[in-house]
């Protein structure tokens, strides 16, 4: 055997014996990158923008040698009309992302993307949701402004007599804000407080016994109300979420869910 043959063999066995560079490369990124600020806002709420995120990350994933490449696998569109009489698309999406290390390392994550658009642009909203919620979770991007939604509050009680605060109905013509205040939602102090720990979990037993997952769960929560993370939600919107799910069965709450968000969208991007 020459002695070139006996060289690559050497340096085969070095490449083998590596670790594969992708995921040290990750762990450099999570360690340089800055958090991403909730700049974008829609209908009161904040949320990290896209190009932000895409802005931080970039220079980070070259110094690291990551790229990352969407693969498409499949998509379900689906015709939704608005309480105006517009048409337009509800697609969820199914992407496969690959991060790939400049030594041919590589990980991958099939993550799904949801819009809604009344124009042509459904696909790319959906891509774009997917793709940001798979740089979210892979590189832990942190924001400046997370708080501790577990933490213990000491409130006050409202007087029964008192009116309760307007916190808004939900983006559905069929929910009007001059409904009627049940005495259990009098007993919880100001509606606009976010939720504490036991609500959530409370939440998400109701939830659970209707037959939803977590994920039908948060996702209900994002349709509803534009909120990425669903422990976010205040005690009103809990008071509404958790009527909905007492009262309907889950195939009734999952079209008035793509409703109430065909309204908002119409609501925020008119065509």
């Amino acid at each position: 055997m020459s002695d070139k043959n006996l060289e690559e063999i050497e340096k085969d066995k070095l490449y083998i014996n590596k670790a594969p560079m992708v995921f040290s490369a990750i762990s450099k990124v999570m360690k340089d990158m800055k958090a991403v600020e909730k700049l974008g806002q829609q209908q009161g709420w904040k949320y990290q923008k896209i190009e932000d995120i895409y802005n931080g990350l970039q220079k980070e994933m070259a110094k690291a040698e990551l790229c990352c490449i969407p693969e498409f696998k499949e998509e379900k569109r689906k015709e939704i009309k608005s309480s105006k009489g517009n048409i337009g698309y509800h697609v969820v999406a199914t992407y496969k992302f690959h991060l790939f290390h400049s030594d041919g390392s590589t990980v991958s994550s099939i993550v799904n993307g949801e819009s809604n658009d009344w124009g042509d642009k459904a696909s790319a909203k959906a891509l774009a949701n997917a793709h940001k919620q798979f740089l979210l979770k892979t590189f832990v991007i942190p924001t400046k402004d997370m708080e501790d939604t577990d933490k213990d509050e000491i409130v006050d009680v409202l007087n029964p007599n008192e009116k309760i605060p307007d916190f808004g109905p939900l983006p559905d013509k069929g929910l009007t804000r001059n409904r009627i205040v049940s005495n259990e939602e009098k007993t919880i102090a100001n509606p606009h407080l976010q939720i504490n720990a036991q609500l959530w979990k409370d939440l998400c037993t109701i939830s659970k016994s209707k037959g939803f997952t977590q994920i039908e769960l948060n996702n209900a929560v994002g349709m509803l109300w534009n909120i990425e993370n669903p422990k976010m939600i205040n005690r009103g919107q809990w008071f509404e979420l958790t009527n909905l799910l007492k009262n309907k069965n889950k195939n009734e709450l999952s079209i008035l869910l793509i409703e109430a968000k065909a309204n908002r969208d119409q609501e925020t991007n008119p065509s």
